[in-house]
């Protein structure tokens, strides 16, 4: 059986989309970056609708969930019989057995790049994708039994857990061999982190190569192709995919009681991570909530 899913994981709007963009621009090697639409060509998610109507022989519409979670294993050995070394999968979900089933099948994975955002950063962005309040994006990053439904025309169900449960699967699954990217030491350094995460995965790192795929994948360049063309991921009301991806907006703009909520519910892994300090300093400023706090910012 081979073992060539590499797996890019992350708790929603963490960085993950962009991490597949700097590995893929690297991977291709063009002259020009490649297209948003395109990259579902060179990586996969572990939730695309077309890959499990293919593996169910049916439209997903007529599977129930406990369908599509038992069709998971299958979904993922399906992509491993790509003939490629090195197949990319974006996954937001946990790793757990759901009824028996792994969401993560160990078997076909070759390693695992994890990325991992400051979850105040995470909230805001969160709450502009999805389209719901500050205070309702916060409630779904402390809840233990998230589950999410993408597109239907494109993604099916994901089992993400709480910002806490998801970042903590992954880092205790030896098994899975995985490598944690923090979103700001990628924003900080985007060319050592591509370079660690290409040493990672096995492949041997060219400073031509990468120096090309940073400029390709950079945010302002994202988000000015977005705008061009548009992007199919982006949110389902029409808002921007690539609307900011800056650290430390949460802290500015979800107030004291929204983050002494993400502090109480995610103490252990925020100190993990090494957020603590940011946390510290947001409570102590004492920031009033932003008064577009109770509904949703588009920037």
């Amino acid at each position: 059986m081979r073992r060539n899913l590499v797996w890019l994981a992350s708790f929603p709007k963490s960085g993950n989309t962009w991490l597949r963009f700097l590995l893929v621009n690297y991977l291709l090697n063009r002259d020009k970056p490649v297209g948003l639409d395109e990259i579902s060509r060179y990586s996969f998610s572990d939730t695309g609708v077309r890959a499990f109507t293919k593996v169910a022989g049916r439209p997903v519409g007529t599977l129930s969930d406990a369908e599509i979670m038992a069709l998971r294993p299958s979904v993922q050995r399906f992509y491993a019989q790509n003939p490629a070394d090195v197949v990319f999968v974006k996954t937001h979900s946990m790793v757990a057995d759901v009824e028996g089933t792994p969401t993560i099948d160990s078997a076909v994975t070759r390693n695992t790049l994890h990325v991992v955002r400051n979850p105040m950063d995470v909230a805001v962005s969160f709450a502009n994708h999805y389209g719901c309040s500050l205070d309702k994006a916060v409630e779904s990053l402390c809840r233990d039994t998230l589950v999410l439904r993408g597109n239907p025309k494109r993604n099916l169900l994901s089992v993400v857990g709480s910002w806490s449960a998801n970042n903590a699967s992954w880092i205790n699954s030896k098994a899975l061999k995985v490598l944690t990217l923090r979103y700001e030491d990628m924003q900080a350094d985007t060319t050592a982190a591509l370079d660690k995460a290409l040493v990672h995965i096995g492949l041997e790192p060219d400073a031509s190569r990468i120096a090309a795929a940073v400029g390709f994948s950079s945010f302002e360049r994202l988000s000015r192709q977005e705008a061009e063309t548009g992007f199919s991921e982006a949110a389902r009301d029409g808002g921007r995919f690539f609307r900011a991806g800056k650290s430390g907006e949460g802290a500015r703009k979800l107030g004291p009681d929204l983050i002494a909520r993400l502090w109480d519910k995610h103490e252990a892994m925020i100190t993990h991570f090494g957020y603590k300090p940011d946390f510290e300093r947001a409570l102590k400023a004492g920031v009033r909530s932003d008064p577009e706090a109770s509904g949703v910012q588009r920037g």
